[in-house]
């Protein structure tokens, strides 16, 4: 698997393709058992880019989840 988030990426080795893995199942998982039973989703997913600044996502996500630093 190859890692191109940068130029001249060396590819990933099995350890870090194993773990990219799990992680997507787990984000399956979850999906689904939100699915089933019927959670709203978050304002934020999907809302922003990778252009998108990284304060303005975060204060963001503050907001809706309701957090107080």
């Amino acid at each position: 698997m190859q890692d191109f988030r940068r130029k001249n990426a060396k590819l990933l080795g099995t350890a870090s393709v194993f773990i990219i893995r799990e992680i997507q199942q787990k984000q399956a998982w979850i999906s689904d058992l939100y699915r089933d039973n019927d959670e709203q989703t978050l304002s934020f997913v999907g809302k922003y880019s990778i252009k998108s600044t990284p304060t303005i996502v975060a204060n963001d996500i503050l907001e809706t989840l309701q957090i107080k630093l």
